[in-house]
C-alpha cells in the first residue's frame, strides 16, 4: 500500500476542521518543537503552557488513523488531537519552505496563482494545420530571445489585454522572432526556450513576432516571463517582471467592538491593480517600471475596493489563515497580535429530543453554547468554531469537543445507533427501550435538558411508573430516631425489597394497574450514599 501523501485537506479529513484551526493556532504560535514524518510515523513535541506532549499519528491510511498524543483528549477519548495535527502541520512547513526554496534558486519562479514554466516549461501545443514553428537544434545558429512591451503597456493592461513584441538577437542581427522561422534551426537557452514554448502555447502551435492577448489567457507567458532578463520598455528601458510578491500598505484595526477593519493606507495615486489568470498584479511606473504579483488572500482582495469589516466570528478564521500572509509584508501595519487573543473552552448544554414509540426510539442530541445550538456530529457548512464573548473583544470561547463525545459516547452506551447524516440516533426494540427508560433516562433528565415529543410523553406516562425510595422516620425517644426504606411506585403500590434488585438490573415488573414498574436507579444510588456517609445501625433489616 502506498503511504498517505500529507497535506492540510489529508488532516481536515482525518480530524475535522476544529482540530485544524487549533493546531494552526498551536502552530502559529510556536507551541510546536518539532515534527518527523517516517511513513507510517508521524511524530514531533508540542509545548502547551507548562505541558510538554509527545504527540503524532500512526498513518495506515486515509482511514486508518492512530492517535499517539499523550493528552487527555487522545487517552480518554481517542480522538484526533489538536497537539498531533499541528505537528503534521509543522511538518508541512518546512517541507513546503524546502521546496519554494529550490524553485527560487532556478533562473526565474511563477508568484503564486500562476503555473511555473520554469520547471519543464509548458507543453507545447498541438501545432494547427499549416502552423509555422521556429526550428531548434543543438547545432543551430545561438539566438536569444528579446520581449519589448509597448510605452502604453500600463493602460493596456488596464484594458485587459498584454501587448508585447518578441523578437530574436544573434549577433548583430535583430528581427521578430516569426522572421527566424526562414533562417534554419536556432539553438535556445533554457529560459529563452520556456519564453519561446509559452509564446507559442497561447497562439495555436505558431511562433509570433507580436502577441495582444486577453487577460485570462496570458497567464502562461507571463509564468515564463518572471525574471526573464531581457524585457524592455520600448528598446531600453528595462522592465521587472518580478517574483518577489509587490507590497501594498495595508491597516488592519481592532475596533472596540472587536470587529476588524481592514484598509489601504491613503496614497497620492490609487495602486494599479490587474488580474491576469489567479493572480494579482500590481503595475509599477517610472523610474523602476514593471509589474509584481500581489501576495493577497483571495478573502482579503475586497479592501481594494473600499475598507473591509470582518465580524467578530471572521476574526479567528481571519488570524489563523490570512494574518500570516498579511504580516509577512513589511507595507502591513496593525494595533494587535494574534497572541493579543484569548480562547478557551466554553461548557455546553445538551439538549437531547426524544420521539418514537416503546418499539423504537429517535433521538436528537444538541449541544447549545449560549445562544448558539449545534447538532452533536453534524458540521454544518459555515459553522464557526470560535463564539465571542460579548464582554471581551479579544476573549472567544471555543467549543468543547471532550464534552461533546462524551455525550456521544453516553448515548452510544445506551444502545442508540448512529448518528446518521442528519444527526438522528435510534433504539430498536421495546426490551431495549424498558431498559433504557428504566436505567439511563432518569440520569440524563438530571444532567441534560430532555424533551419528550407529546406522543412519546402519552405512552410512557401510560406505560410505565416510576418507582422511588420513600424514607419514613419515627421518633425513637430523645435524640433518636427509627429509619425505614420502602420502595413505592407513583399510584402508591409497594414493592418488596426481594424485588428491587430485579429492577435494578433493568428488568420490569407489571403493577395492577397494568402498568410497568421502573425503579430510578440514581435515585437508589443517591441514598445509598446518604446511608454510608450517615452510618445507621441496622437492626431485623
Amino acid at each position: 500500500m502506498d503511504p498517505v501523501v500529507l497535506s492540510e485537506s489529508f488532516f481536515q479529513r482525518a480530524a475535522g476542521w476544529e482540530a485544524v484551526q487549533h493546531a494552526r493556532l498551536l502552530l502559529g504560535h510556536g507551541h510546536v518543537l518539532s515534527s518527523n514524518w517516517s511513513p507510517p510515523i508521524l511524530k514531533g513535541v508540542v509545548q502547551s503552557g507548562d505541558i510538554t506532549y509527545r504527540a503524532g499519528l500512526v498513518i495506515q491510511s486515509e482511514i486508518d488513523v492512530e492517535n499517539l498524543c499523550s493528552c487527555r483528549q487522545s487517552r480518554e477519548l481517542g480522538t484526533l488531537c489538536p497537539h498531533s495535527v499541528a505537528v503534521g502541520l509543522h511538518w508541512l512547513r518546512p517541507a513546503a519552505a524546502a521546496s519554494n526554496a529550490a524553485t527560487t534558486a532556478k533562473p526565474s519562479s511563477a508568484p503564486a496563482g500562476v503555473p511555473s514554466s520554469r520547471t519543464g516549461g509548458p507543453k507545447p501545443s498541438i501545432p494547427a494545420p499549416g502552423a509555422r514553428m521556429l526550428q531548434r537544434a543543438p547545432q543551430g545558429k545561438p539566438l536569444a530571445v528579446h520581449v519589448v512591451v509597448p510605452p502604453n503597456f500600463s493602460d493596456s493592461l488596464q484594458r485587459g489585454r498584454l501587448a508585447c513584441v518578441l523578437e530574436g538577437v544573434s549577433g548583430t542581427d535583430r528581427a521578430p522572432l516569426d522572421a527566424w522561422i526562414r533562417r534554419g534551426p536556432v539553438a535556445l537557452a533554457p529560459e529563452d526556450e520556456a519564453v519561446v514554448a509559452a509564446a507559442e502555447a497561447v497562439a495555436q502551435g505558431n511562433t509570433p513576432g507580436m502577441l495582444q492577448l486577453p487577460l485570462a489567457d496570458a497567464a502562461p507567458l507571463l509564468a515564463a516571463l518572471v525574471g526573464f532578463p531581457r524585457v524592455t520598455l520600448g528598446r531600453s528601458q528595462p522592465f521587472a517582471i518580478s517574483a518577489a510578491s509587490a507590497p501594498l500598505p495595508i491597516h488592519a484595526r481592532l475596533q472596540p467592538d472587536g470587529t476588524i477593519t481592514l484598509s489601504l493606507r491613503p496614497q497620492s495615486k490609487p495602486p494599479a491593480l490587474v488580474p491576469v489568470g489567479a493572480a494579482l498584479w500590481l503595475v509599477q511606473g517610472p523610474p523602476h517600471p514593471g509589474i509584481a504579483p500581489v501576495s493577497l488572500p483571495p478573502a482579503v482582495r475586497a479592501v481594494l475596493q473600499g475598507p473591509v469589516t470582518l465580524t467578530r466570528p471572521q476574526v479567528p478564521l481571519f488570524l489563523s489563515r490570512d494574518w500570516p500572509a498579511l504580516a509577512a509584508s513589511p507595507s502591513f501595519d496593525a494595533n494587535f497580535q494574534p497572541g493579543d487573543f484569548e480562547l478557551t473552552p466554553e461548557p455546553p448544554r445538551f439538549l437531547l429530543e426524544l420521539a418514537g414509540g416503546l418499539a423504537q426510539l429517535h433521538a436528537t442530541l444538541q449541544c447549545a453554547y449560549g445562544t448558539r445550538i449545534m447538532t452533536v456530529g453534524v458540521t454544518q457548512p459555515g459553522e464557526a468554531a470560535w463564539i465571542p464573548d460579548p464582554s471581551s473583544p479579544r476573549r472567544y470561547g471555543t467549543r468543547d469537543l471532550a464534552a461533546e463525545q462524551a455525550a456521544f459516547q453516553r448515548l452510544r452506551q445506551a444502545g442508540f445507533a448512529g448518528p446518521d447524516a442528519q444527526g438522528r440516533w435510534q433504539l430498536v426494540g421495546q426490551d431495549r427501550v424498558v431498559a433504557y427508560f428504566a436505567r439511563v433516562h432518569p440520569r440524563l433528565e438530571r444532567d441534560w435538558e430532555v424533551h419528550l415529543e407529546e406522543r412519546l410523553e402519552r405512552s410512557t406516562q401510560a406505560s410505565f411508573e416510576r418507582v422511588t425510595p420513600r424514607l419514613n422516620i419515627t421518633p425513637s425517644g430523645t435524640q433518636w430516631f427509627d429509619l425505614d426504606v420502602a420502595y413505592a411506585a407513583e399510584s402508591g403500590t409497594v414493592i418488596p425489597a426481594s424485588e428491587i434488585q430485579q429492577l435494578l438490573r433493568g428488568g420490569s415488573r407489571r403493577l395492577r394497574n397494568g402498568k410497568l414498574a421502573l425503579i430510578d436507579s440514581g435515585a437508589v444510588e443517591e441514598l445509598q450514599e446518604i446511608l454510608v456517609d450517615a452510618a445507621p445501625e441496622q437492626v431485623a433489616g
